[in-house]
């Protein structure tokens, strides 16, 4: 239950990092942003946006593996207690 807790958790900051990507993507093609600041703020939307693709993706990935854990354990405990 913790790794699935935790997937989520991920998966959730994933989104945010995306929300922090768009919002500095957006600002960079605002009329009137300072030169100086539309390559920063360029590099900043970019490593947030591929950060929260890699963040979305570990929290899927780890949430799954999580689940077949306890399907296999709860699997293994219902045939020992089948045989004995």
């Amino acid at each position: 239950m913790k790794g699935v807790l935790f997937g989520g958790v991920v998966f959730c900051l994933g989104l945010l990092s995306l929300v922090c990507g768009i919002y500095y993507g957006w600002i960079v093609v605002t009329p009137g942003v300072d030169p100086t600041l539309i390559e920063r703020y360029r590099l900043a939307g970019s490593v947030f946006t591929y950060l929260s693709f890699g963040l979305m993706l570990g929290g899927v990935v780890f949430t799954i593996l999580s689940v077949r854990k306890v399907n296999r354990r709860d699997r293994l405990d219902r045939d020992k207690g089948g045989k004995s």
